[in-house]
C-alpha cells in the first residue's frame, strides 16, 4: 500500500516548519508527520525546501531509532 499524506495537515505543517528552523531532524519531523522519511523528502522537494543533513541530524535519528527500538546502538 502506497503512504497518504497524513490526514492532519496541521501535522504535516508543523513538522515541515519544526525542520525548517532546525528544531528537529529529517528523521523527527518524518515521524512528527506520520510519513517516511522517503515521502516526507518528497514533500519537502516539492516545496522546493532544501534538506541539510549533518552529523548532529545523524546521532539525533539514531537515538530516534533506538528509542523507537527500530536500530538499537552497539557499545
Amino acid at each position: 500500500m502506497r503512504e497518504q499524506l497524513p490526514e492532519n495537515q496541521a501535522q504535516l505543517e508543523a513538522a515541515i516548519w519544526l525542520f525548517q528552523h532546525e528544531v528537529c531532524s529529517l528523521g523527527k519531523a518524518s515521524q512528527l508527520s506520520g510519513l517516511s522519511v522517503y515521502l516526507f523528502q518528497s514533500v519537502l522537494a516539492s516545496r522546493s525546501i532544501p534538506i541539510s543533513y549533518d552529523t548532529e541530524d545523524f546521532r539525533e535519528d539514531l537515538n530516534t531509532l533506538d528509542q523507537n527500538k527500530i536500530f538499537q546502538k552497539t557499545s
